[in-house]
């Protein structure tokens, strides 16, 4: 019975093992495999350009084209595209030879003389239905104007006759009546006048608030920026800029490209700009003589070109980089620092 559970546990612990190592294996892969990148592009009357970004011996690879008008994303795994593919040629061609027999066949099926007799006929019958069918019609929108007619008259004289007025009063006395002003009239001019002195009096007292408001945000920036800058001048916060400052210089040198070129072919209408261009330029000519080349044209205006990149980014350099910082005991000095001034 020991021996069975001895022998379980032994292949646990071999599974296990196992299990780990994958892990490292899967981790340090990651880690140390970098992510390579490569790009072109160019200016030759329109843009185009392209981008491949792969990894491991690209078993994983993205490819991102731009040609004018037009951009497409390719995805690939062990050389496998992912996603919709393109109908291929065949395809293509067989779908447009399907098409033009059957346009072919309709055009070549003839029209017998039955089927003309028959499509004859139905007209003639269906011409005389919308006949019919119009003359119904314009008897009875007859019958019915004469029906309206006759209604509009009757209500005009029933009109006449409610117009008496009774007791010998006149329409004068009402219109007169009608016609006088009321109390009410006034109580609503005062009471909009109020309104109106109301509002003025709130805008006025919206203004002053919004300006003591920006006033004191301007008095607590002012102190934010004078303890901000006397904090800089401390002796931690000095040494954890100069250690940011030498890392992100060993982060822009393993960003960078490897490789780098770029032709470029410049001219302007005047001869004489492209010329103080060009003297300008090649006043920097030791910093991009190996990667730049120019070439300047006296004789149109004119900007073509094209440009070429490649390099690497690997994880494991921006991990150490990435813990180099955080155990630094000077950024973690004032990263306590602005806490402690962010809670007060």
């Amino acid at each position: 019975m020991l021996a069975i559970l001895l022998g379980v546990l032994k292949v646990i612990g071999i599974l296990l093992l196992i299990l780990l190592c994958l892990i490292l294996l899967v981790v340090s892969t990651v880690l140390v495999v970098p992510v390579r990148y490569e790009g072109k592009a160019s200016w030759l009357g329109r843009p185009e350009g392209s981008l491949r970004i792969s990894w491991l011996m690209r078993a994983l690879s993205v490819r991102l084209t731009y040609d004018g008008d037009k951009s497409g994303t390719v995805i690939r795994v062990f050389g496998i595209r992912l996603g919709k593919r393109r109908s291929s040629k065949k395809k293509r061609t067989r779908a447009r030879k399907k098409a033009g027999k059957a346009v072919s066949e309709t055009e070549e099926k003839p029209v017998s003389s039955d089927a003309v007799s028959n499509e004859s006929v139905d007209a003639q019958a269906e011409n005389k239905t919308v006949n019919e069918t119009a003359v119904k019609e314009t008897a009875i929108n007859e019958s019915a104007i004469k029906e309206t007619a006759v209604k509009e008259t009757a209500d005009d004289k029933n009109a006449g006759e409610l117009k008496t007025v009774p007791d010998g009063k006149t329409c004068e006395d009402d219109a007169v009546k009608i016609g006088s002003p009321s109390p009410s009239v006034h109580i609503s001019f005062f009471a909009k006048f109020k309104n109106v002195f109301q509002r003025i009096k709130n805008a006025i007292q919206n203004f002053k608030f919004t300006v003591n408001s920006i006033c004191d945000k301007l008095v607590a920036a002012k102190d934010k920026a004078a303890w901000f800058w006397q904090f800089l001048n401390e002796e931690p916060a000095k040494k954890a800029l100069a250690f940011i400052k030498l890392q992100c210089g060993g982060l822009f040198r393993h960003l960078k490209p490897k490789k780098f070129q770029l032709t470029l072919r410049f001219g302007f209408e005047d001869p004489a700009m492209t010329g103080q261009v060009l003297a300008a330029v090649s006043m920097f000519y030791g910093w991009y003589c190996e990667h730049v080349d120019l070439y300047a044209d006296f004789e149109q205006a004119v900007l073509e070109g094209n440009i070429y990149i490649k390099g690497r980014i690997r994880a494991f350099s921006l991990l150490i980089i990435g813990v180099k910082l955080l155990l630094n005991r000077n950024l973690r000095k004032v990263y306590k620092g602005f806490r402690q001034q962010e809670a007060h």
